[in-house]
């Protein structure tokens, strides 16, 4: 298929005009903002590029006296954002036959450093760039696996999600159910009866994203993330007992988040130099984990993290009236894939 890209706007609107049957097409609103043109009948390229040369003068206003025999063009017309600065790094996947393996994607974030992380946690992202255009992935699962699809940062567009097992047969589409429609995240929960490679296509009606989609199409439960937070600080203690202020794990971990590991910042820099803590001790839903190891590392394997979170350290003696504590909790962690908060 030939393609035509043409810079001026006037020329491309002057084409549109004197051909028929046209696409449905975007709306351009940018001086920088140009068309695509494709055609089918690979012939028409030189005969059309003379068309237009001896259509516009060189201040690219319009010879009247030229016109275009709309008989002979077979075409699709699609409109493009030239000044797009997403690159798609998963092209050419256009159909089912170039789907691409979703085994080789890579994660957007796989660690929470902030509220909000959670957002990107896991997903994959990729673009869309015209009405016509599609993204297939394909993934092999085995037979009692539980996968969740999910599609999110579309705002309220019209982009949609699909589910299609090897044969081609449809299993779920997020555009036929009502719920999702101009929802900002479209998601399925699927139970794999049998083993086979299973494909998605994430398409459009008619909207673009701006710049791009996040996509997840992976195992739903027992994914493993990592996690740097920075938790709330003390106040200057007049004691050897150092609590620091709440820190909300419900703002950074999903729901089903539980720890895998933990090490807290075992001292504090003051102006002569290093204070190490002699004992330190989290609290996150009534439930304490305390520890005298040097480094910080806690004894919180399986704990729940989704809770409010306080830290306390003990100071060798005679060392009171010491600067605050502001540690940070790093390590690792277990969650299932779910809808971002509120999107449910």
């Amino acid at each position: 298929m030939r393609k035509v890209r043409m810079i001026s706007l006037l020329m491309c609107l002057f084409l549109l005009g004197s051909v028929a049957n046209a696409n449905e097409l975007e709306t351009i609103s940018n001086d920088e903002d140009c068309l695509s043109i494709e055609f089918e009948d690979e012939a028409i390229d030189s005969l059309e590029l003379e068309a237009v040369n001896d259509a516009i003068n060189e201040d690219n206003s319009l010879l009247p006296e030229n016109d275009f025999d709309n008989e002979y063009f077979d075409y699709t017309i699609d409109a493009v954002q030239s000044n797009s600065t997403f690159v798609d790094n998963y092209e050419d996947n256009d159909t089912m036959a170039k789907a691409y393996d979703y085994s080789r994607t890579e994660p957007v974030s796989t660690t929470i450093r902030a509220a909000g992380s959670l957002y990107s946690l896991g997903m994959r992202t990729g673009g869309l760039y015209s009405a016509s255009d599609e993204d297939w992935f394909k993934a092999r699962y085995s037979s009692g696996d539980r996968i969740f699809i999910d599609l999110r940062n579309i705002g309220k567009k019209n982009i949609n999600i699909a589910l299609y097992n090897s044969s081609g047969s449809e299993i779920w589409d997020s555009k036929k159910i009502s719920k999702f429609n101009g929802c900002p995240e479209k998601y399925y929960n699927y139970y794999v009866p049998s083993t086979d490679t299973y494909y998605i296509k994430i398409y459009t009606l008619g909207d673009l994203p701006e710049p791009n989609y996040y996509f997840y199409f992976g195992l739903k439960e027992n994914q493993k993330f990592n996690y740097r937070i920075q938790m709330e600080a003390s106040t200057i203690t007049p004691s050897t007992t150092i609590s620091t202020g709440t820190t909300d794990f419900r703002n950074f971990f999903p729901r089903s988040a539980s720890a895998i590991n933990m090490t807290l910042t075992p001292y504090i820099i003051t102006s002569s130099g290093l204070v190490r803590l002699q004992e330190m001790a989290v609290e996150i839903n009534g439930q304490q984990y305390s520890t005298r190891d040097e480094d910080g590392r806690i004894p919180i394997g399986g704990a729940d993290l989704y809770g409010r979170c306080s830290l306390e350290g003990r100071l060798q003696s005679g060392r009171c009236g010491i600067a605050s504590w502001a540690p940070q909790a790093y390590g690792s962690f277990r969650c299932d894939m779910a809808p971002y908060p509120g999107n449910e």
